[in-house]
């Protein structure tokens, strides 16, 4: 007979003291809640706290005319919708045990650290490939930043005089 915590695959027995009882010995009905209904209870904060931080710029460009980069609310919205709700139910039901096994998973490595390497140089070297196959070679560089060693304030000055001359934007 397989143990109730090895066939939900983790690693090491729950510290769960009962089914109603958290690792602090708490009895709200909020906790003895999302101790049964996990799943449903990461959802219930996801949706209306990623969403609707990430909604924000399209909400402002739509009623306030206001272009906000859709990217200076993605990071907020991942980090309070995602991992804040993830590390928040682990802890309430495992409790710093859970958070530990947690950080041990997410943080393992699962291959070598070429593989890594690998990815980290093959995806952007791929990304640069495709765009050249794609868009074709880019038409002109700007010309302080290909003939002169100059400080990359000066290849940006340059990059925005001969903006559109190119794909690569600088």
């Amino acid at each position: 007979m397989t143990p109730g915590w090895l066939a939900h695959g983790h690693d090491e027995p729950s510290t769960r003291l009962t089914e109603t009882d958290g690792p602090r010995g708490d009895r709200s009905r909020v906790a003895t809640w999302v101790r049964t209904h996990q799943i449903t209870a990461f959802l219930v904060w996801f949706f209306p706290v990623a969403w609707g931080i990430a909604s924000i710029p399209l909400v402002a460009q739509r009623t306030l005319a206001l272009d906000l980069p859709l990217e200076a609310f993605l990071i907020p919205a991942t980090l309070l919708g995602l991992l804040l709700p993830a590390l928040a139910i682990t802890w309430l039901v495992d409790g710093q045990a859970g958070i530990d096994l947690l950080r041990r998973q997410a943080l393992r490595l699962r291959a070598s650290i070429g593989w890594y390497a690998l990815v980290l140089l093959a995806v952007p070297l791929t990304a640069v490939a495709l765009a050249t196959i794609v868009y074709g070679p880019p038409t002109s560089l700007p010309r302080s930043c290909g003939r002169r060693r100059l400080g990359w304030g000066s290849c940006r000055s340059a990059c925005r005089r001969d903006a559109g001359s190119g794909w690569a934007p600088c």
